[in-house]
């Protein structure tokens, strides 16, 4: 189904806008009231610490009462199950966090999970062997909502060096205002969809730890907090650990 549905929702890739390099990682200057920070475009790892899941609609939720089901939901909530069965059992890498990252394109582009299969391929990122897929993420929401598969969650992400192997990789696209500077350009449907996949996440992968990729950035003064000076990267452009704490 997965596939199927890949192919349904792919568009065709926007040109001209972002140039990929191979052997180097991207970058894209932002101002911040701390000063200047670097954005990753498409951000990731090349390193071993690993490289998929479903295609989703956005719409409804397990509150809303709708005609039919969401099957791409419904595809969703099986995969995580399936792989928390496996992690619990042993048979499959154990995960305690999710790291929540933006794309780092500009505001209203349409990328999909293919496009962003495409600029990791090209800088290098290794095929997986269960998912087929570059792409470091392991979910991908488009503009409209819908969540797209990256790599399966057997497969260890490229997405945040150093936590790679415990963790899942969600990525929305955008990040970017039309000048290139960071913004939260989350539209409602993108905001629904993540609440509900990271929802999802915590309850059946029993995950209390959810934080933006810019939480990882190094407690420079010690003081326990990573303020915008310490960033090493915007992304996600919002602060991701309040707004899912209590989901």
């Amino acid at each position: 189904m997965c596939k199927f549905l890949l192919e349904l929702f792919m568009a065709k890739p926007a040109t001209g806008n972002t140039q990929i390099s191979s052997t180097e990682e991207p970058q894209v200057t932002a101002t911040t009231t701390g000063g200047t920070v670097s954005i990753d475009i498409h951000s990731g790892s090349t390193n071993s610490d690993t490289d998929t899941p479903p295609v989703v609609d956005g719409g409804g939720n397990d509150n809303t009462i709708t005609e039919q089901p969401n099957m791409e939901r419904i595809e969703i909530q099986k995969r995580i199950k399936e792989f928390a069965d496996e992690m619990r059992a042993g048979k499959a890498r154990k995960v305690n966090q999710v790291a929540v990252h933006c794309s780092a394109t500009k505001e209203g582009k349409a990328y999909t999970v293919s496009d962003i299969d495409a600029w990791h391929k090209a800088r290098g990122f290794t095929k997986q062997k269960i998912s087929g897929r570059y792409c470091g993420y392991h979910f991908v929401v488009a503009l409209d909502g819908t969540i797209m598969c990256g790599r399966d969650l057997r497969e260890i992400g490229a997405h945040v060096s150093g936590y790679n192997s415990n963790s899942v990789g969600v990525c929305y696209i955008g990040g970017l205002d039309a000048n290139g500077k960071a913004k939260d350009t989350r539209t409602p449907a993108q905001k629904e969809s993540m609440a509900w996949l990271i929802a999802e996440l915590k309850h059946i992968l029993n995950i209390s730890k959810v934080q933006g990729h810019r939480d990882y950035s190094p407690d420079k003064n010690g003081n326990g907090i990573i303020e915008s000076f310490e960033w090493i990267k915007d992304c996600p452009c919002f602060n991701a650990i309040p707004e899912y704490k209590n989901l």
